[in-house]
């Protein structure tokens, strides 16, 4: 274990150790170096930023981004064991090296890094320096959500994944870089989500929060995932759908289903028997109260609701 962690790498970590600069300076000094960059929106110990002090994250604003900065970071799935959790230490990897962003090796895989393990002060300064255009890292900027593939890894990441999907911020820091629009980054978040069994702990919430925050949309993806040729979720798959419908906007007409979708769904109802328990009135779980949610939500076409109902 000792060779591996000299190599920076090794097991035993419950969440990133970031290591930033630090500005030199007073409080009121480094507030002010802070107010005065991209970073004026952000505080210190904020939900999803590495700065701890006014110090760091003005010493985060003034630059050059590096790779050491992300310290140690969770790498590969997220276990529940943190001793059994594995993680890279960039600051052992880079030791003695400067980042130079001209250096398109160094680009690139700082890039890549940085969008993955990145907290939002780290990579809001480091797209600020990002040619307009140009992909970020290999495979571009949506690495920012990445790493979002297991709950504990969704609750990590959360407000990284809220801050760069708000409208303004996508507009400003992510869609310079990438033709995915935000709606269509929202919808692959929740069609991810949508593969999971909702009854597992975590996952429930999951999907609420990407209804109702990121404003996400069902999708022919996440309807694969729930109805797909051999998918066999009986009751938890339209329950995970009926908690979409009670939850977020009403779908665009873009996003609802049509005639032949209901004819999947209203097949998966009859052979799983509904709904089940709601925990709420026994109406709630009906076919007539699920097929008015639909229609209330626009979930699918006039004709898609008479399937339905028939």
């Amino acid at each position: 274990w000792m060779n591996r962690a000299t190599r920076g790498c090794g097991y035993g970590i419950k969440t990133p150790r970031f290591f930033l600069p630090k500005f030199e300076g007073e409080e009121a000094e480094a507030q002010s170096e802070v107010q005065n960059s991209v970073l004026k929106d952000l505080m210190p110990m904020q939900p999803g930023v590495a700065a701890q002090t006014w110090a760091e994250l003005a010493g985060v604003a003034r630059g050059p981004p590096d790779i050491k900065w992300l310290g140690r970071v969770v790498h590969g799935p997220w276990c529940g064991q943190p001793s059994r959790q594995y993680w890279n230490d960039f600051r052992i990897i880079h030791a003695g090296e400067i980042t130079d962003l001209q250096n398109e090796g160094h680009r690139n895989r700082f890039g890549e890094k940085c969008m993955k393990y990145g907290s939002i002060d780290i990579c809001v300064v480091t797209l600020n320096v990002w040619p307009a255009g140009e992909r970020v890292g290999y495979s571009g900027v949506l690495d920012l959500f990445a790493e979002v593939q297991c709950m504990r890894s969704f609750e990590h990441y959360w407000p990284k994944i809220a801050y760069f999907l708000q409208a303004q911020n996508y507009a400003k820091w992510v869609q310079p870089h990438t033709s995915v629009s935000r709606q269509d980054a929202a919808n692959s978040l929740l069609s991810r989500f949508s593969a999971f069994d909702v009854r597992q702990p975590g996952v429930a919430e999951a999907i609420r929060k990407c209804r109702l925050v990121l404003m996400a949309e069902p999708t022919s993806e996440t309807w694969g995932n729930l109805f797909g040729r051999g998918i066999h979720r009986g009751r938890e798959g339209l329950q995970a759908y009926d908690l979409m419908l009670r939850h977020g906007p009403r779908i665009s007409d873009e996003a609802r289903g049509g005639e032949d979708d209901a004819q999947v769904l209203r097949s998966h109802w009859d052979r799983s028997g509904g709904l089940g328990d709601t925990g709420g009135p026994a109406v709630e779980g009906s076919l007539e109260a699920f097929v008015q949610r639909c229609e209330e939500m626009n979930a699918f076409t006039r004709e898609g609701l008479e399937m339905l109902r028939a």
